[in-house]
């Protein structure tokens, strides 16, 4: 196994003693899943259990956060470890020497009927990444199933939530408050992280605002609350005088669309010149659009929605993003000859993006012609109700225009532009 270095004392104390449900907690970029790995390979290499359990929120992201990249499981055991897929499972397997190789069954957990794929499995132990992402439900069935174990350990990591979050409740602060033997609890921050050098550190706060600000960089259990996009302002507003002669010609056009049955319908008119993002015209039909109010009626059909889409579009053909629920629209497009790309609607993700994209000054949007997405951001909250349940939730209202440059920002932009790829100095370093 390659070494991992520098750590912090902490990290070292945390490795070397884990209880039978340990906790790594804290800021982005703290140091704490590497030392979790750590703890984790520490663990399931000395155990004399062979079955083991690793789950993220989805295979995607635990593979991604855990297993793969220069600094994941696969890298820092090299030639002892190997992750297998198949059409049912995946598995990684690590080879503990001696001819005993350990198994690590590997599972995505976002939905409340996640935990079925968990019935009937006996393992020594649990690895959770962004465990207050999967569902009770899972947690709870995860948990049980190491309820025989001779050696049982759990490690589970985190970035800090709302703290009304029932992970809270019902774990962490509750086990923590009953002094229970055998939890561990550790809380990282930045200066945990020994190989981001000053300079990093400070661009890393530049990339949050707000709650993501105080969670993600302060480290702290917050409730969101009040104006979602914050750092929405006057300098992310444009006119025509400010806007570039040939945007259609030195950027990359897409159409994302909000589509509303009973509800309003929205598309907005996006170009990305490859810096900026330009918001730079919007189509909504609701109740109270002018049109509407000369022929009222509920809604429109589909095919008179994919009508106007073809008079929005123009000659300039272009992708259109569009609200992954509305199946029925898609098809329409789709016979339309449209090129037509399905939304990634992980709201609070793209919410975070989004907001990152506004205070970084990287979307415009024109003041005249997108009049109703601009009130849309200025009012767009968090509910207050869902978050007293330690639920982040936008209010759903007036979120028609919002969601639809959420959908285009966090499915069409890298990355990297957003703020959600590490760079390899912010882990620790492999030697």
């Amino acid at each position: 196994m390659g070494i991992v270095k520098p750590l912090t004392q902490k990290a070292i104390n945390s490795i070397a003693n884990c209880g039978y449900l340990t906790v790594y907690e804290g800021a982005v970029r703290s140091g704490k899943t590497v030392a979790s790995e750590l703890a984790w390979i520490n663990y399931i290499t000395n155990s004399p259990e062979k079955f083991f359990i690793m789950s993220g929120n989805t295979i995607a992201s635990l593979y991604r956060n855990v297993i793969s990249g220069d600094y994941g499981l696969l890298s820092v055991l090299g030639r002892r470890a190997e992750y297998i897929t198949s059409r049912d499972t995946r598995q990684l397997i690590v080879h503990a020497g001696r001819g005993k190789d350990k198994i690590c069954y590997c599972f995505g957990a976002n939905t409340e009927r996640s935990f079925n794929s968990l019935r009937g499995a006996t393992v020594g132990g649990w690895y959770a990444d962004e465990v207050n992402l999967q569902p009770q439900s899972f947690v709870e069935e995860a948990f049980k199933r190491s309820f025989a174990s001779v050696d049982r350990k759990n490690i589970w990591t985190l970035n800090p939530d709302n703290p009304n979050h029932w992970i809270y409740r019902e774990y962490t602060d509750r086990y923590l408050n009953e002094k229970l033997p055998g939890y561990r609890q550790w809380f990282f921050t930045l200066d945990d992280n020994l190989a981001i050098p000053e300079e990093r550190k400070e661009e890393l706060k530049k990339q949050y605002t707000g709650v993501f600000y105080r969670r993600y960089i302060l480290g702290e259990r917050v409730v969101a609350e009040g104006v979602i996009y914050d750092s929405f302002s006057e300098t992310n507003i444009y006119d025509d005088a400010e806007r570039p002669h040939n945007l259609e010609l030195i950027s990359q056009r897409t159409i994302a669309v909000d589509y509303g049955t009973t509800n309003p319908c929205v598309f907005l008119d996006i170009y990305d010149d490859g810096d900026t993002i330009w918001v730079d015209n919007e189509y909504r039909w609701d109740s109270q659009s002018d049109e509407a109010k000369r022929a009222p009626r509920a809604q429109k059909t589909d095919g008179e929605y994919g009508a106007d889409m073809v008079t929005f579009m123009g000659d300039n053909l272009c992708e259109v993003v569009v609200d992954p629920s509305a199946a029925s629209f898609i098809a329409e497009l789709l016979t339309r000859l449209m090129f037509v790309t399905q939304a990634d609607n992980a709201v609070n993700d793209g919410i975070r993006a989004t907001s990152n994209m506004f205070m970084k000054k990287k979307i415009r949007v024109h003041r005249e012609r997108c009049a109703g997405l601009i009130g849309e951001l200025r009012s767009y909250a968090w509910d207050k109700k869902a978050s007293q349940k330690g639920e982040d939730k936008p209010i759903k209202e007036n979120d028609h225009g919002a969601d639809a440059l959420r959908y285009f920002v966090f499915t069409k932009l890298p990355k990297w532009r957003i703020g959600f790829e590490e760079r390899k100095e912010e882990r620790q370093k492999v030697g």
